[in-house]
C-alpha cells in the first residue's frame, strides 16, 4: 500500500483514511465497510479480540509481552496490536517471535524479520539486491485485481507495453460450453508480442462493471473463471519459455503460483513495500506477486526495472 498501513484504537486506515473511507469500501469482491480489526477478527473466528494501545507499544517490546500475557488471562484470543511507525513494528516483532500465529499486512513481517535476523529492512534489500541476476527468459504481467490502485496501475501500464483486457462475456460463455476458442486466442496474443516491455493481460475493471459481472453470471462463478484462464496461462506459457511472472491480485497471484507448481521462494530485492522479486525454489521462475493496493502507479514498470528513458522511448 506504499508503506505502512496504521491501526490506532483498533482502526485500520489507508492513506490516513480509515479503511472503510478508503477505496477498499467499494471493492467488487472483498468490499470493506468496517475498519475495526476487532470486530472483523470476532465476526470470523472463534473468541473474543482486544487492542493493546499506542501507549503500551510506544513502551517496547517487555510491555507488549506483559500486555499479551494480560489479555490471555482474561481469556482474550486474538490481539490487535495499535501501529503508526516503523519503531513500533520492530517492537511488536520482537514481542511475538513465540506466539502461534502473527498475521497482518507486510509491515509486521518486516517487524518480524528484523527481529528474528537482527537487521534492518533497507540492509536486508540492499543484500538481496546486490546477489540477484535475473534469469534469462521472457516476462509477462498478469491483472485480476479490481482494486483502485491495480486500475491506476494498468491504465499507466497500458500506455507503454502491449496489452489485453480479457473478454469476460466471451470467456464465460465458452466457458459454460466447454469450449477454448477465446483462451488459445489470448495465449497466441501473449506469445506474438514482443519480449520488452512485458505484454499485460488484464481483467481490472472498475466496481461497476464487476459488479455488472457478477450479477449477470454469479460472483463465485466470474471470479472462478478468470482466475482459470490466469491459471491455464501461467502454465502454457512456463511451457512456453515464459520465466518470470508479475502479477497483480491476491487471489490471482495465489491461482498462479499454484498452476506453476511453486511450493516456496527464494526473497529477492524489493519493488515497493511489502512486495519483492521472488525466485522458485528450483530456480527456474521469478515472480512479483502483489495485492491489489500495493506498489506505485508505475509498478509493473518498475518490476521489470524500466527507466523513465524506456517509458518516454515508447511512448
Amino acid at each position: 500500500m506504499g508503506g505502512t498501513s496504521p491501526c490506532v484504537a483498533r482502526r485500520h486506515k489507508v492513506d490516513g483514511a480509515p479503511l472503510d473511507e478508503s477505496g477498499m469500501r467499494n471493492h467488487p469482491v472483498t468490499p470493506m465497510t468496517d475498519a475495526s480489526l476487532v470486530r472483523l477478527m470476532e465476526a470470523q473466528s472463534e473468541g473474543k479480540a482486544a487492542v493493546i494501545p499506542v501507549t503500551v507499544i510506544e513502551r517496547g517490546a517487555e510491555a507488549i509481552r506483559e500486555a499479551l500475557a494480560q489479555l490471555r488471562e482474561q481469556g482474550i484470543r486474538y490481539a490487535v496490536t495499535d501501529t503508526l511507525t516503523a519503531e513500533h513494528l520492530t517492537a511488536i516483532g520482537e514481542a511475538t517471535t513465540d506466539l502461534p500465529l502473527v498475521t497482518g499486512g507486510s509491515g509486521i513481517g518486516g517487524g518480524l524479520a528484523r527481529a528474528l535476523s537482527g537487521r534492518d529492512a533497507a540492509s536486508a534489500s540492499e543484500s538481496a539486491a546486490s546477489d540477484w541476476t535475473p534469469i534469462e527468459g521472457r516476462a509477462v504481467v498478469f491483472s485480476g485485481s479490481a482494486s483502485e490502485m491495480t486500475n491506476k496501475q494498468v491504465a499507466a501500464y497500458r500506455e507503454v507495453a502491449p496489452s489485453l483486457a480479457v473478454d469476460v462475456d466471451r470467456l464465460l460463455t465458452e466457458a459454460a460450453a466447454e469450449q477454448t476458442a477465446y483462451r488459445d486466442e489470448v495465449l497466441a496474443w501473449v506469445l506474438e508480442q514482443p519480449a520488452a516491455p512485458a505484454p499485460l493481460v488484464y481483467a481490472t475493471a472498475d466496481p461497476e462493471a464487476v459488479r455488472g459481472l457478477q450479477q449477470r453470471y454469479g460472483a463465485e462463478t466470474t471470479s472462478a473463471t478468470i482466475e482459470g484462464l490466469f491459471a491455464w496461462l501461467a502454465a502454457e506459457l512456463r511451457g512456453a519459455e515464459v520465466t518470470r511472472f508479475i502479477v497483480a491480485g491476491g487471489e490471482t497471484s495465489g491461482i498462479v503460483t499454484t498452476s506453476l507448481g511453486v511450493e516456496g521462494f527464494h526473497i529477492g530485492p524489493q519493488i515497493a513495500p511489502g512486495v519483492p522479486w521472488v525466485r522458485s525454489l528450483d530456480g527456474t521462475l521469478e515472480l512479483a506477486l502483489k495485492s491489489g493496493n500495493f506498489g506505485d502507479v508505475d509498478f509493473f514498470s518498475r518490476a521489470q526495472g524500466l527507466t523513465d528513458q524506456t517509458t518516454r522511448e515508447s511512448r
